[in-house]
């Protein structure tokens, strides 16, 4: 699907693709902190790992480039292999606090083997090539359910979200940034039980992980206006957010978190009965 939309936007359109040299203002952003040398030889890292082409995609722009996110340690940007394959590569700023993107990297590839963030191909202290993921942010998705009024969409995407925060939960990842997960999480191809949380330059590794708790930290305050929860409910999550934090047991996390859903899915359920009366 990824490809045919680029041979699409290839046929109708050579300036979506750029060599390397001509991507200079995204791989070595902000030029001005980079000299020629050190520009070249993050151009010749992209070269050996097969990179042909950056793509000029998506909704932010850096000059005349299109990217795919901007961000305080990277620039995301689409890319083309030399074999044809589509893939996002994370570039790290030359302006950036941190000097590897290694430990990101890492964290995101023990989260892709469990289904929770996109695949990592390869990377290095300047780069994270993955899988690109087609589709919306949450946060869009979630704004164009509510404009719909489809309650049960809106259910879907958030059951598979806390499913996919309790997962990291599991293998010890904390993301660190699911408080307010609008641009942390895509929803592929407009699928509500298809989502990936992306973005682990905050995460770090703990066995006392709590994603799910930052996921109901959400649904309870930044995206209250979703979920339509009374005060009972409101209690009941507070309540069983504070157990789930304390204990560390799998098996009654597990407990916990299908009681998140029930009190999420009687919304659901509402909205479904008074379709058909």
């Amino acid at each position: 699907m990824v490809e045919e939309t680029f041979k699409e936007k290839r046929q109708s359109s050579s300036q979506h693709v750029l060599s390397l040299e001509d991507a200079k203002q995204v791989i070595c952003y902000p030029e001005h902190y980079a000299t020629p040398e050190e520009c070249n030889r993050r151009i010749e890292e992209l070269r050996r790992e097969g990179v042909k082409h950056i793509l000029s995609m998506g909704k932010t722009k850096i000059g005349r480039i299109s990217v795919l996110g901007k961000g305080h340690a990277g620039i995301i940007s689409a890319a083309l292999l030399e074999n044809g394959k589509v893939i996002a590569v994370k570039i790290r700023r030359f302006d950036s606090k941190r000097k590897s993107l290694e430990r990101e990297a890492i964290l995101q590839y023990l989260a892709a083997l469990v289904n929770v963030a996109p695949t990592v191909y390869a990377f290095s202290r300047n780069f994270i090539m993955m899988e690109i993921i087609q589709g919306i942010t949450l946060g869009e998705y979630l704004e164009t359910k509510y404009c719909e009024n489809n309650e049960h969409d809106i259910f879907l995407v958030t059951r598979s979200l806390i499913k996919k925060a309790f997962i990291l939960d599991c293998i010890g990842i904390e993301h660190l940034e699911l408080s307010n997960p609008r641009k942390q999480v895509m929803v592929q191809d407009y699928d509500p039980e298809k989502v990936f949380i992306l973005d682990y330059e905050s995460a770090k590794y703990t066995p006392r992980a709590s994603n799910v708790t930052s996921i109901i930290g959400f649904i309870i305050g930044k995206g209250k206006k979703y979920f339509h929860l009374d005060i009972h409910d409101l209690e009941n999550l507070i309540k069983l957010s504070k157990i789930y934090k304390k204990t560390l047991d799998i098996s009654y996390r597990y407990i916990i978190l299908n009681r998140f859903i029930d009190i999420l899915n009687k919304y659901d359920r509402g909205s479904q009965i008074s379709k058909h009366l």
